[in-house]
């Protein structure tokens, strides 16, 4: 299913194209930041990105995560617009007990114009141990850095540190009774571009 780029997942891949996010490489941070780019620190050989909800450089890299939510983000963010930041999906990603985000991996693009890529993994959300209060309609890409994942292992959705990248609006929207689970299949999620 296609989905829609976010704020920070446009400027991410611009910035990739047009060669402005290339690697830093020193010592101490870059002085301003640039949306996708990495810093490798000289003094720790260490691979560090920016964390913009605690505006501190991290260890990197960016590591992807799937979230579900209960509204349309494309509403819900600053003004009524498209969500911008992790934070603004707090109020509209699902909180039932049982629900973490998982992880979510890509394959390489298509060599085509335009290009797409899908999902590689099976992402499973549960088993649920209460009932879901509202459908999930909407899933939402952020990437986490490195340092606050936990080695990419499912997360909760307390933590708001990364970007948001990319939305989609489910096909069919689910809603589970404790004890389910939510299951997609690899190549579900596809992301465009053109």
């Amino acid at each position: 299913m296609a989905g829609q780029l976010t704020q920070y997942g446009a400027e991410y891949v611009a910035n990739k194209i047009s060669g402005i996010a290339t690697p830093f490489i020193g010592a101490s941070a870059p002085g301003t930041w640039i949306v996708g780019q990495e810093w490798i620190n000289t003094s720790g050989s260490v691979l560090n990105v920016y964390d913009p909800h605690t505006s501190t450089w991290v260890t990197g890299p960016y590591e992807r995560y799937l979230c579900l939510l209960t509204s349309d983000p494309t509403v819900a963010g600053p003004g009524g617009g498209l969500v911008v930041n992790i934070s603004d999906i707090a109020a509209i990603e699902d909180t039932t007990t049982g629900y973490l985000r998982q992880p979510i991996t890509f394959g390489a693009a298509n060599a085509s114009e335009p290009t797409s890529f899908t999902n590689t993994n099976t992402v499973t959300f549960g088993p649920y141990t209460a009932n879901q209060a509202a459908p999930i309609g909407w899933a939402a890409m952020i990437g986490v850095p490195f340092a606050d994942s936990s080695s990419y292992t499912p997360i909760a959705s307390t933590v708001l540190n990364g970007l948001l990248l990319y939305v989609w609006q489910v096909p069919v929207a689910q809603q589970v009774l404790s004890t389910q689970s939510i299951q997609v299949a690899p190549g579900t999620f596809e992301i465009g571009v053109s």
